[in-house]
C-alpha cells in the first residue's frame, strides 16, 4: 500500500465521522481500525495509556505536523515541545500533573 492510500484511509474516516455527526448535539472522535493506524506515520501518533483497568489505550494523530508537540505520560496531556521541555529541564517535574517521571518527552 503506497503513501497516498494510506493518508486516503485517514481522510476517509474523518469524513466518515463528519458526515455521520453532522448536525449531532454531541462529538463523535474520529475511529479508525488496526490496519489504519498501523499506515500512519509513527512520528505523528501519540499512544495514551488508559486512564482505568480495563479501558483500550487512545490514540492521538497530529493535525498539524509542523506543530512539534510532547505528551506526559503521566497526565496525558499535550504540550507545545519547546515549552514542555523547558518546564521539565526547569522545575524537574511535569507543568500539569507535577510528576517528576514524564516518559522519554514523547516528542514528535
Amino acid at each position: 500500500m503506497d503513501d497516498d492510500e494510506d493518508e486516503d484511509r485517514f481522510t476517509r474516516a474523518i469524513n466518515d465521522t463528519l458526515q455521520a455527526q453532522a448536525g449531532a448535539d454531541e462529538y463523535k472522535p474520529v475511529t479508525v481500525d488496526a490496519e489504519t493506524l498501523r499506515s500512519l506515520y509513527r512520528a505523528e501518533v501519540f499512544c495514551c495509556a488508559p486512564r482505568q483497568p480495563g479501558l483500550r489505550a487512545t490514540y492521538y494523530k497530529s493535525a498539524i505536523p509542523d506543530v512539534h508537540m510532547a505528551l506526559s505520560q503521566p497526565c496525558n496531556r499535550f504540550f507545545h515541545e519547546d515549552d514542555f521541555e523547558y518546564a521539565v529541564l526547569k522545575e524537574g517535574k511535569c507543568p500539569y500533573s507535577r510528576a517528576k517521571e514524564v516518559g522519554d518527552f514523547g516528542t514528535v
